[in-house]
């Protein structure tokens, strides 16, 4: 595959699914207050200071095609007030880019809040929960929608995001904090 192709492919990806990378940090943040180091659930806070840092890590984005192409990604979170979370993604593969600034508050375990791709202009809502095992987020916008599954263990964030109607198949990423 040519740098042009993967380049081509990588940016039709974005255009059609970007705004998905940006659901890492929010995940990592409903996780951490629902689970324990021994799996029990945990008091609730928000923000949680666990995700509170800087992670990075790599992992593979699937086409419905059969494709797959090396993404890595480094993720920050910052607490703005006793409600509010900041997180930036920015994620690439050899041949293309995304940044995604993204906004999101908790009331009762339930999780709102707002994302902005700005390399492709995108805008979006996510919406979503703490479970038993982890998280679970919907990511949407008039062109994209997908779902997100996390589990934190340890140091370590477990991310499988599923893309609906796209070219895109699934996002698998590991990340590490620090």
């Amino acid at each position: 595959m040519t740098f042009k192709t993967v380049s081509a492919r990588w940016t039709r990806a974005v255009r059609i699914g970007a705004a998905a990378f940006f659901v890492l940090g929010f995940a990592g943040w409903a996780v951490a207050p629902s689970l324990a180091v021994d799996g029990a659930r945990s008091a609730a806070q928000w923000p949680p200071s666990e995700f509170l840092g800087r992670w990075t890590g790599e992992g593979r984005l699937g086409f419905k095609d059969g494709k797959f192409e090396s993404v890595t990604c480094r993720v920050t979170y910052i607490a703005e007030d006793a409600v509010k979370l900041k997180q930036t993604v920015r994620c690439a593969t050899s041949g293309a880019k995304i940044e995604v600034l993204s906004t999101i508050t908790e009331t009762a375990g339930a999780l709102s809040g707002t994302w902005t791709e700005t390399v492709y202009d995108m805008k979006g809502d996510i919406s979503g929960k703490r479970t038993d095992q982890g998280f679970r987020v919907q990511v949407t916008s008039n062109r994209l929608a997908a779902n997100m599954d996390l589990l934190l263990i340890d140091d370590t964030q477990l991310v499988e995001i599923q893309f609906h109607d796209s070219t895109l198949l699934g996002l698998t990423l590991k990340l590490k904090k620090g």
